[in-house]
C-alpha cells in the first residue's frame, strides 16, 4: 500500500511539472507572438495539440483567439474570433476568480483591446489585484514581466 501511494505521488508530481512546462512555454510564446503572426500561428497549433487543458490553458486559448483577430484581415472573422477569445477569457476567470496568470491576460487584453470593443471594463481591478498578488509568484521570469507591463502600462 505503502508502495502504490509513493507511485501515485511520483506520477502527479511528474504530470504537474510537464504541465508548469506546457504553461511556461505557451506563455513564452504568447508574449512573444504579439506582433508576430508566425508566432501567433505557431501559438495556436501547440494549444490545439495539447490533450489536458484546465482554466489556464484555456484562457491562452482566449488570449491566442485576440491575437488571431489582430492579425485577420477579415472583418467579420476579427470580430468572431475577439468574441471567442473574450468569452474564454472571461469564463476561465469564473471558474477560477483567484489565478493570477488568467488576470494578467485579461489585463493585457484589455489595456490592449481598441476602445470601442468595449472590453476595459476590468484594468484597475485587475491592476489592484496583479499588484497585491505579486509576491505570491514564484517564477521570476513570469514576476518580472507582470512588473514591467504594470509599469509600463498604467
Amino acid at each position: 500500500m505503502k508502495n502504490i501511494i509513493i507511485i501515485i505521488f511520483i506520477l502527479l508530481a511528474n504530470i504537474n511539472y510537464v504541465f508548469s512546462k506546457d504553461v511556461k512555454h505557451i506563455r513564452e510564446l504568447y508574449l512573444t507572438s504579439c506582433n508576430n503572426k508566425s508566432i501567433c500561428d505557431s501559438l495556436s497549433s501547440y494549444l490545439n495539440l495539447l490533450g489536458k487543458k484546465d482554466n489556464t490553458i484555456d484562457a491562452y486559448i482566449g488570449a491566442n483567439n485576440l491575437l488571431i483577430s489582430k492579425f485577420s484581415k477579415n472583418i467579420v472573422k476579427k470580430f468572431k474570433y475577439f468574441e471567442e477569445g473574450k468569452k474564454l477569457i472571461e469564463q476561465a476567470i469564473k471558474n477560477d476568480p483567484k489565478n493570477i496568470e488568467i488576470i494578467f491576460l485579461r489585463y493585457l487584453n484589455q489595456k490592449n483591446s481598441p476602445w470601442f470593443l468595449n472590453y476595459n471594463q476590468n484594468i484597475v481591478e485587475d491592476y489592484d489585484f496583479l499588484i497585491k498578488n505579486l509576491n505570491f509568484i514564484s517564477d521570476p521570469y513570469f514576476k518580472n514581466v507582470i512588473q514591467k507591463i504594470l509599469k509600463n502600462n498604467y
